[in-house]
């Protein structure tokens, strides 16, 4: 048997490491010098000046693809192979951006390569090809840019395939199709090893536990059961002499992987995600949504936080131009740590166009936004020319008599139990209305009216003196109206988690208990128009 040392992975595997900035070095070359190994060098020296079939190959297939107005991805393995494509794809498609991305850039480097490549977006029918390598394969979402995914060198890591692919295939893709080409030479026994030994082994796995279940971390079986499959590919006559501890390896390769693949079924029996019924568990799926808000929300927010700041939004067809460069100082620099400059275009309907943002609740113009109308709420002296603040009293059509808007802050005691009883705090806000000593609308109802455009404005003195009226009466409501409907949310929130952990199958139960009064944070008072 071989020492650790004589094994033959350091020079020919392609190790994932979890450095993800050390995945597309060359390998090493560990071999003692050997003349059949300096002619190949020789002859390596010779086909630098001649075509490059593969790459020849990689042009064919995108042609057709890019007259379709394809955006690819291709991935490759190493540094070189990335230098080297990049500058053949440029000489054959001279008027696209092709740009590469690798290791030797810094992971804020990256990003800034791949967010270059957005600037040209207002030109008409820009089209992109980045090559890349695994350094790349997680932590950028690619879904804005591109579209298609070409794996021109095959990774021994079936999970590798699964990571490329999802840069580009996931939430927010707004081409319909997304295309996956994998590039292989029935030449190649190395390729043909990969494809028979793991990927094919990999797709019976998933068909069968529905998930990818990543290859054994224990390397020596994995490299032995390839170097079988490239032996059995080749023939010759030294053959004989290899197979039977190859063919050792190659069944304790698919041992593992078998017990590997047995494990991750009996951790989807045990955590039961199928289990759950989705009619069971979509009402308290649509509370969540509605709770985040949809985009249309994140809209009518944007659109009056940036006319308050004296920067309204620009209708361009179905997009939103906001002009980020126009605002103060302060909210200008904020933005800019967040790349946010110039005028940031915003898609309010899914799924977002190339080179725009889906405009939602986290969105970082929204969240900044939204930072700053608190602190100008709680500190006059920030942004003090908007006149923000946490009481108002103004008169609105859609009221018959003096209606109090309360915004409260919630908070609960959750006490999970379990074999080990938890307890957690959780807090919400919440909109109440009330019309004398009554609750009259809470939610989405007392938001409306809240949205309510003033038909006037009163007096400093009125305004201040129905302001102060509203303040004197809050003790009788915080003893009353308010202390009961912050009862009756404890109760809803139990119903929900109870719901939720029948549908999971869960015995465990939760308890919710409101924390008495509630703050009052918010205080405004709509008065009927003829006052």
């Amino acid at each position: 048997m071989a020492n650790e040392s004589d094994r033959l992975e350091p020079q020919i595997f392609d190790e994932d490491s979890d450095d993800e900035d050390a995945v597309d070095i060359e390998p090493s070359t560990g071999f003692a010098p050997d003349p059949a190994l300096l002619a190949l060098l020789v002859r390596a020296e010779e086909l630098i000046h001649k075509a490059d079939p593969k790459l020849a190959a990689l042009i064919d297939a995108l042609a057709p693809l890019i007259k379709k107005g394809a955006n690819p991805v291709v991935f490759c393995r190493y540094l070189a192979t990335a230098e080297h494509l990049r500058d053949g794809l440029r000489k054959a498609f001279p008027k696209l951006i092709v740009e590469a991305v690798t290791g030797v850039l810094t992971p804020d480097e990256r990003r800034d390569r791949v967010a270059e490549m957005a600037s040209a977006e207002d030109q008409k029918d820009v089209q992109r090809i980045l090559v890349a390598t695994d350094c790349l394969s997680e932590g950028i979402n690619l879904q804005q840019l591109f579209d298609t995914v070409i794996h021109y060198d095959l990774s021994w890591n079936p999970t590798r395939h699964q990571q490329r692919e999802g840069r580009v295939d996931r939430f927010g893709q707004p081409a319909d199709l997304v295309r996956s080409i994998m590039m292989f030479s029935p030449d190649s026994a190395i390729d043909g090893a990969v494809l028979e030994v793991i990927l094919r082994k990999a797709e019976e796995i998933r068909k069968a536990t529905g998930v990818t279940v990543p290859l054994p971390d224990n390397r020596g079986p994995v490299t032995d059961a390839l170097m079988a499959s490239m032996m059995l590919r080749r023939g010759g006559t030294r053959q004989l002499a290899l197979d039977l501890r190859l063919d050792d390896g190659t069944k304790a390769m698919e041992t593992r992987w078998r017990d590997a693949s047995e494990n991750e079924k009996k951790s989807r029996a045990r955590f039961a995600q199928n289990a759950m019924k989705p009619k069971e568990v979509a009402p308290e799926w649509e509370k969540v949504r509605t709770l985040l808000g949809s985009p249309q929300d994140a809209k009518v927010f944007i659109e009056r936080a940036m006319s308050r700041f004296g920067v309204p939004l620009e209708p361009r067809k179905t997009l939103l131009l906001a002009h980020v460069h126009a605002l103060e100082t302060g909210l200008k620099e904020r933005l800019a740590q967040q790349s946010l400059t110039g005028s940031v275009r915003l898609a309010v309907v899914e799924p977002a166009p190339s080179g725009t943002a889906l405009l939602t609740r986290t969105h970082p113009l929204t969240a900044t936004l939204a930072e700053a109308l608190v602190e100008a709420s709680l500190d006059p002296e920030a942004l003090s020319g908007l006149g923000v603040g946490r009481v108002g009293a103004w008169p609105i059509s859609a009221v018959q008599q003096v209606t109090r808007v309360a915004l409260l802050r919630i908070r609960f005691k959750l006490t999970v139990h379990a074999r080990q009883e938890r307890l957690l705090l959780a807090e919400e806000a919440a909109l109440v209305a009330l019309q004398g000593g009554a609750i009259v609308a809470s939610g989405e109802a007392a938001r409306a009216l809240l949205n309510t455009p003033a038909t006037s404005d009163f007096a400093l003195s009125a305004r201040d003196r129905f302001i102060s009226k509203a303040k004197d009466e809050l003790p009788d409501l915080l003893g009353g109206p308010l202390v009961e409907f912050v009862q009756s949310r404890a109760v809803e929130l139990m119903q929900d988690h109870a719901q939720l952990r029948a549908a999971a199958g869960s015995a465990s139960r939760v308890t919710v208990e409101a924390v008495l009064p509630p703050d009052v944070i918010g205080l405004f008072v709509l008065m009927p128009s003829e006052v």
